[in-house]
């Protein structure tokens, strides 16, 4: 069989995972309306926090040693075995350390109920531990079908089943720490079976050190990475408390719902296909310009309907007792754009290795994050929410002006693949919104409202891109849709055969 280019397996990846990510998409906006009229906002503030502090906690688990196994080109034995080992021992202390300082961490948010929260909370350590070398052996082999259904599967099993019978039944906050626990075991089992691990507690010095050389970069930028999507909730739950925290993260949920798993996806195609394919500038240049191009034609609409329907969406989705949701939703969705399209220099600038150049940036990030975050605050989640889309901007540049200076693209040629996705948000703003206007004036519900309109904006959208192929005027749209072709192509010549 012949190889496939370098577009095709991206999209072979991006394929099921996207796909996956549809699914995921319908199942956690579903997931989350039975949800919100189960479990209370300040529920929701508790294990907002909680969450914040083991995902921080995680990344000293691992140091940078998985995505190091997948950036790495010769990779022996030895390197597996040492970064199972030292991923193995560090959850282990991360563990004993999330124990002791639980109630250190509770007095830090005011929330005495987050100390048996952290204390279970932490036990998805070990499991993540055990995992990480079958999950970056998953990824650098590029088994995207098996990830995409494992990401599926996990979120339907630990959310849709036992986070929600559990809430049915009153459980409450333990609700959504069971669903998470769940989560992480059944990934664990998904990983292991696909990619087998020979538990052999081995550790070599020299093996560790050329891991540690990309992953400890990694984990610093990392953190600094984290630190920035994380110090907004952070400052909401040390100053405004659990329900505004609880108010605050579900408008993020919903803002990122359709984005989030888009971005997950092309970074875990991104990243080890540009690995791949480090020393070829010429090529990398493409992708990354193709992918800044897609990322704008996808977010600056979608940013456009949430603003203009954000009171139906909360209204339908999780209804009155979160009309507070509204408007932080609406400052978050103006900065979308920015949001999602940092994550293609992310993943570029992690495949060519430049770790460090990007730590510094994300520190600088998180403390923007946290300075406009606090300064907002005054003026309530609102504010916050301001501060936040204000330092996610600044981010976006600062890692664009690194992805640009590594592969020496023009300034002129990187804002140029922004122009259609900025137009298509100016066409699809206004008959949506004097629709809306419309439906206002005849008093029709918010589910019909938030459908129709719904439909119309999509139907403007997907018209447009029909344009844009048939006539040949975007590149990048052009480029996706024959790429797509070709992919549906080849799965009827493998299913013929198979006949």
């Amino acid at each position: 069989m012949a190889k496939k280019s370098l577009g095709l397996t991206s999209l072979d990846g991006f394929s099921w995972l996207f796909s996956s990510s549809i699914g995921k998409i319908v199942a956690k906006i579903g997931i989350l309306a039975v949800l919100a009229r189960l479990v209370t906002p300040a529920e929701f503030g508790l294990i907002g926090a909680a969450t914040i502090v083991v995902t921080f906690a995680k990344m000293f688990t691992e140091i940078g040693m998985g995505p190091a196994l997948v950036q790495r080109k010769e990779l022996d034995n030895i390197h597996v075995y040492t970064a199972f080992s030292t991923s193995l021992v560090l959850a282990f202390i991360c563990y004993l350390f999330l124990y002791l300082l639980a109630p250190v961490i509770a007095s830090f948010f005011n929330m005495p109920p987050l100390i048996e929260i952290l204390k279970i909370l932490g036990i998805i350590f070990l499991i993540e531990g055990i995992a990480v070398v079958s999950q970056s052996q998953v990824q650098r082999n590029l088994y995207f079908k098996w990830m995409a259904i494992t990401e599926l599967i996990t979120y339907i099993i630990g959310y849709g089943i036992v986070g929600t019978l559990m809430a049915y039944f009153g459980y409450g906050v333990w609700a959504l720490v069971g669903a998470l626990i769940v989560q992480s075991i059944v990934k664990m089992i998904f990983y292991l079976i696909k990619s087998p691990v020979n538990f052999k507690l081995k550790f070599d010095f020299i093996a560790f050190k050329e891991l540690w050389y990309f992953g400890g970069g990694f984990t610093l930028s990392k953190i600094g990475n984290y630190l920035a999507n994380v110090g907004d909730n952070i400052v909401i739950g040390r100053y405004l408390g659990e329900a505004a925290l609880g108010f605050y993260s579900r408008a993020h949920s919903l803002m990122v719902a359709p984005t989030q798993p888009l971005g997950s996806a092309l970074d875990k195609v991104i990243f080890p296909v540009m690995s791949s394919i480090q020393g070829d500038t010429k090529k990398m240049s493409k992708a990354y310009l193709h992918g800044v191009g897609i990322f704008s034609i996808i977010s600056l609409p979608i940013s456009v309907y949430f603003v203009l329907f954000a009171n139906e969406i909360v209204l339908v989705l999780l209804g009155e007792d979160w009309v507070e949701v509204i408007l932080p939703l609406q400052v978050m969705a103006c900065g979308l754009i920015f949001r999602l399209g940092y994550k293609m220099s992310g993943s570029l600038t992690k495949a060519l290795g430049v770790v460090y150049e990007r730590a510094w940036r994300q520190g600088l990030y998180a403390i923007l994050i946290f300075t406009l975050a606090w300064i907002g605050h005054f003026w309530g989640i609102e504010g916050a929410a301001l501060g936040t889309v204000v330092a996610i901007t600044a981010n976006y540049f600062m890692m664009a002006q690194l992805s640009i200076k590594m592969l020496n693209i023009d300034w002129v040629l990187y804002f140029r693949r922004h122009l259609l996705g900025i137009l298509m948000a100016l066409i699809c703003v206004f008959p949506a919104f004097y629709l809306n206007m419309y439906l206002d004036y005849l008093y029709i519900g918010n589910i019909s409202k938030l459908l129709i309109s719904s439909i119309l904006f999509a139907f403007i959208y997907f018209f447009l891109i029909w344009i844009c192929y048939f006539f040949k005027l975007n590149k990048d749209v052009d480029w996706f849709i024959k790429l797509a072709k070709q992919k549906m192509d080849i799965m009827r010549g493998e299913r013929s055969i198979e006949g």
